[in-house]
């Protein structure tokens, strides 16, 4: 229903204007907004009156809302309730939905929305017997905490005339003595209490005609007025001397026939150094703070929304402003306590907010949570109306004429309740002559520091960079992601700057939570000279290694990309200039073995190569280049933990090339060099098959024998297992056998590895198989 209200609160402003004008005199046409709020949806049909112009769309464009809200309203009694008494008002009524309603009112629970609506729904429908049973409902209505609502009254006012002619009378009566100032509580009766006194009134004729009232407060004569039927407001005051302490007593003798409304309001001066709060219901707090700053005309703003964790926050002050610089006001009001219940009056909070008269007010630069704000002689005037919550209000000054100046308090008070008001302290404020410094001290906040530093940081001023972010790394507790950040600009600030013991620091800081941090050439030397500089030669000497070997690594990618783009070749021919360019270090010898095993594997391959058919390489060229690299590397990284597999797969590409004496030596060498390895019982067996392919019978029987019954102790599990090549050997064994005629004893040997090899189940199977069927 608020968007309801809203849409409409422009036609219903014209019509309580002139009613309250005309019939009440109570003097809301200054303060109009406020009283139009909760005049609700009855007024829908108002622009049908002659004295308010409306175009002629927009009653049936609001009649289509509301039946759509009815519809949309679901099992909302209440809200149906309000619905329907619009459109009933306006034409539109559905009695079987009222009557429907109405059953349901006459139950033990009345709902609040139904007080204010229901006793006017059935007299607009024309059935006066339901309206007048539901007055009496609505006269018995409670809310929870026992009162009558006062909502209801004022519907109750408005039917009752037309129901029971004679008897709106009393409500109006009691509305009269209910009346809080301009208003009505709770601050939702005031609209429904403002139609119904207007309605009354304007049906009530009065011929009042000139009148004298003298007033007399405390016994004594104050003044006598002439009263006229033109006559407007009168204020009278009242001397102080004429008070009493404890209550006053105010009364009237009317000489004629009139009729009049009057309002007391106790007030005075107080200094403002002594003007105090009166209320605990809401509190008010006043700050002059600098305008952000700027940088290269944008605008920094201060806070601590990157800090993490528990932190103290602080506020920089202005005491002195020079003159055309800005200072930012906040004023910032909070409830200590909840609001006030539902059924309890919201207050209407005004503010009252004095400027230093050697300031000005930016008026585009207010802002808040306010209903309105002018800008008067001294100081602004913020109208915040019934806020549940509230909230900060800010605006800008400038310095506009050098001097001395001092704002009086901030006030908050009610406006139904003047006496209620909550008091920030005054303020002194300098204005400066042009071009004078001010000398109010200034701390960055931490999102200042971040800003600034990084500002400086990319226009190159890696002086102010350091020194801001420097502040912001040790003062301030930041979230990983801006602390990385926030190190990394450090330590390329320092690496331009020095000193050397600055970027040590920064690094070291980097490493520690980010070690995979890629750090390139040139800054891994200026890291590793720094070391140097302030005599941690270990550490520079890493330093430098993890340079050369970033720049390996940076410069090994062009291989890469050569191979992507079909030049196998020259990515090969790349790569070994690169490896005779670098030092012996590990990264070069695990790049070193990979590459053989590349071009060992790509022999397989030759064929299907184009790069390698146009230079005319085939299988063997490449196995033999595979050899002879994994020659290099086993001469250049020998200790290397990946050497013995490195020689394994060397001697494979030797036994490929079919160069069986050169196989059998190297294994050899092999099978002493690694006497450790889990690859021996392999050089073992490969030189037994070498010798056997060689026609060497007798020496390949040795070794097949002695592969077949060796053992070796597993490494994950501790245990002794047999040689990973026992079978192929026990195979051999027969092959060997059936070479030399000795059928039986290759029967013997094949039946040991029946299950696990075809060819050798045939053999045993058909003694005479030919050699021919079997193959290594």
């Amino acid at each position: 229903m608020r968007e309801l209200d809203s849409r409409l609160r422009a036609v219903i402003g014209l019509l309580v204007l002139s009613r309250l004008t005309t019939a009440l005199g109570l003097g809301l046409a200054q303060r109009p907004t406020a009283a139009f709020r909760n005049l609700g949806t009855p007024a829908l049909s108002l622009p049908r009156l002659p004295v308010i112009p409306c175009p002629q769309s927009a009653l049936p464009k609001a009649l289509e809302y509301l039946r759509e809200q009815l519809a949309a309203a679901g099992t909302s009694d209440d809200a149906k309730a309000v619905i329907l008494h619009a459109m009933t008002l306006a034409g539109e009524d559905d009695f079987n939905l009222a009557n429907r309603l109405q059953r349901g009112s006459r139950g033990a629970s009345f709902p609040r929305g139904r007080c204010s609506t229901w006793p006017c729904r059935p007299q607009a429908m024309n059935r006066a017997g339901p309206a007048g049973e539901l007055l009496d409902v609505a006269a018995r209505a409670r809310s929870p905490g026992g009162r009558p609502w006062r909502s209801s009254r004022a519907s109750c006012a408005l039917a009752a005339e037309q129901v029971r002619p004679g008897s709106a009378k009393t409500a109006v009566d009691w509305l009269l003595a209910h009346r809080t100032g301009h208003r009505w509580s709770p601050e939702r009766a005031t609209g429904p209490a403002v139609q119904a006194l207007c309605g009354w009134f304007a049906g009530q004729p009065f011929d009042a005609g000139p009148y004298r009232l003298d007033i007399f407060v405390n016994g004594t004569a104050v003044k006598t007025l002439e009263i006229e039927a033109s006559s407007e407001t009168r204020v009278v005051d009242v001397p102080a001397s004429l008070l009493v302490s404890g209550p006053q007593q105010v009364r009237f003798a009317i000489t004629g026939k009139g009729r009049f409304a009057y309002e007391c309001i106790l007030g005075g001066f107080v200094p403002a150094d002594q003007l105090q709060s009166t209320t605990a219901a809401w509190q008010v707090e006043r700050t002059y703070e600098p305008a952000p700053l700027e940088v290269d005309g944008r605008e920094i703003a201060p806070g601590f929304s990157i800090v993490a964790g528990a932190h103290k926050s602080f506020r920089n002050s202005v005491e002195q402003l020079p003159a055309g610089r800005r200072a930012v006001v906040r004023v910032t009001l909070r409830r200590p306590v909840a609001g006030p219940p539902a059924a309890d009056p919201l207050e209407y909070l005004v503010v009252k907010e004095p400027i230093p008269s050697g300031a000005e007010v930016i008026e585009p630069s207010v802002t808040g949570s306010f209903e309105s704000f002018q800008v008067v002689p001294g100081g602004i005037l913020f109208h915040l109306g019934s806020p549940q919550s509230l909230g900060t209000i800010e605006y800008q000054l400038y310095g506009a004429m050098p001097g001395e100046y001092r704002a009086a308090p901030t006030v908050v008070s009610n406006a139904y309740r003047p006496e209620q008001r909550a008091v920030a302290s005054a303020r002194q404020l300098a204005v400066l002559a042009a071009g004078e410094q001010s000398k109010d001290p200034y701390r960055l906040t931490p999102d200042e520091l971040l800003a600034l530093g990084s500002v400086a940081f990319e226009k190159g001023d890696f002086q102010s960079a350091s020194k801001h972010l420097g502040t912001l790394v040790s003062d301030w507790s930041l979230p990983p992601d801006v602390y990385q950040r926030v190190i990394l600009m450090l330590l390329d600030a320092h690496l331009e700057l020095g000193p050397p013991d600055k970027i040590v620091r920064y690094f070291e800081l980097l490493i520690e939570r980010w070690p995979d941090e890629e750090i390139s050439f040139e800054k891994a030397l200026k890291i590793g000279a720094a070391y140097d500089a302030i005599g941690e030669f270990e550490r520079s000497y890493i330093a430098y290694r993890a340079a050369v070997e970033g720049s390996f690594l940076r410069e090994s990618s062009t291989a890469g990309f050569l191979q992507a783009q079909g030049e196998f070749l020259r990515s090969v021919d790349f790569m070994e200039r690169l490896l005779q360019e670098y030092p012996a270090e590990p990264y070069a010898a695990a790049a070193a073995c990979s590459l053989a095993q590349q071009v060992h594997a790509k022999a397989l391959q030759a064929a299907e190569l184009e790069d390698l058919r146009k230079r005319k390489v085939n299988r063997v060229d490449l196995t033999r280049r595979a050899a002879h690299m994994l020659d290099d590397f086993l001469t250049v990284f020998p200790e290397d933990p990946a050497a013995d597999r490195a020689a394994f797969s060397r001697a494979n590409a030797l036994l490929e090339l079919q160069a069986y004496g050169e196989a059998v030596a190297e294994c050899n060498r092999y099978a002493q060099r690694y006497p450790k390895s889990d690859l021996l019982d392999s050089f073992w067996y490969m030189i037994g098959y070498c010798q056997f392919a060689a026609g060497e019978h007798d020496a390949a029987l040795a070794v097949c024998r002695k592969v077949s019954e060796t053992s070796r102790v597993d490494p994950a599990t501790g245990q002794r297992v047999e040689a990973r090549n026992k079978r192929l050997a026990v195979y051999i064994l027969g092959r060997i056998y059936y070479s030399l005629g000795q059928a039986e004893d290759a029967i013997r040997e094949y039946r040991r590895v029946r299950t696990v090899r075809d060819d050798a189940r045939a053999a045993v199977e058909d003694s005479s198989a030919s050699e021919s069927g079997c193959r290594c």
